[in-house]
Formats: structure tokens, C-alpha cells, sequence
């Protein structure tokens, strides 16, 4: 946090690109606790509101650090693998895969469904209305 808030006071966009990069940290919370989870439907909630989160952070670090389409653009595209972290390392094949594995995966599938549609109406309310 402390190295965040000292980039947000030396350049802005680096601020905005440390705090988009922060989110890839999700990805430990989902490991410890998805052997916890009883049923798939715990980690899609918590996809769908770590997803919504994330945009919403990335969102709003691109609106106070850059004004152009293009920047906020390639913020929204970096939020979007941040997001899409949650799920890397997984085992391709079925067979290697344990139940926490396969509850990490949905969750990531609905982080980034999530992810998708509220940076979509985001970036278009920014756009359409705030600028």
C-alpha cells in the first residue's frame, strides 16, 4: 500500500498500474480458501463480486490517472489479465485436476464474465456521460 500511495504521488499512471496489478494478489485468497468451499456456488459469488470489484477499481485509477481513450483502454485490457490471474497454473488435464482446482477455475470464469460486463457499462458511462 505504502509503495501505491508513493507511486499515486510520483506519476499517476504508475499509481493507476501498480493498484490494476494488486488485484492479481486475488489469487492467493482463492488458493487458501478454495478447499474450503462446500459447493460451486461460493466461489461463482465470489468471482462475480471480485470481478465487479476489479473493474470498479480499474475503472476509477484509469478516470484520476490518464485522459486518453487509449490509456484507459490498455488499463481496462490490464485489469482484465489481472483478473483473468486467479486461474493461472492450473493443470490442463482433467485428470490432474483436485475439486479445488475446478472451484478455482469458476471462479475465475465468473471473475472475468463479471470483469467484462461492469468495465463495459463503466467505460461507457465514463465516456458517454463524465467526459
Amino acid at each position: 500500500m505504502i509503495t501505491i500511495g508513493l507511486a499515486w504521488v510520483i506519476w499517476r499512471p504508475l499509481g493507476a498500474i501498480l493498484t490494476i496489478m494488486a488485484i492479481g494478489n486475488l489469487r492467493k485468497i482463492v488458493i487458501i480458501n478454495s478447499f474450503a468451499w462446500e459447493s460451486p456456488r461460493y466461489p461463482a459469488i465470489f468471482g462475480h463480486v471480485a470481478g465487479a470489484v476489479a473493474a470498479a477499481v480499474t475503472q476509477i485509477s484509469a478516470y484520476f490517472s490518464v485522459k486518453s481513450f487509449w490509456a484507459f483502454l490498455s488499463f481496462t485490457i490490464l485489469g482484465f489479465i489481472a483478473v483473468g490471474y486467479i486461474g493461472y497454473g492450473i493443470p490442463k488435464n482433467q485428470i490432474f485436476q483436485n475439486l479445488a482446482h475446478s472451484y478455482r477455475l469458476i471462479t475465475q470464469s465468473a471473475a472475468i464474465i463479471s470483469y467484462l460486463i461492469a468495465s463495459t457499462i463503466m467505460f461507457a458511462v465514463i465516456f458517454v456521460l463524465l467526459r
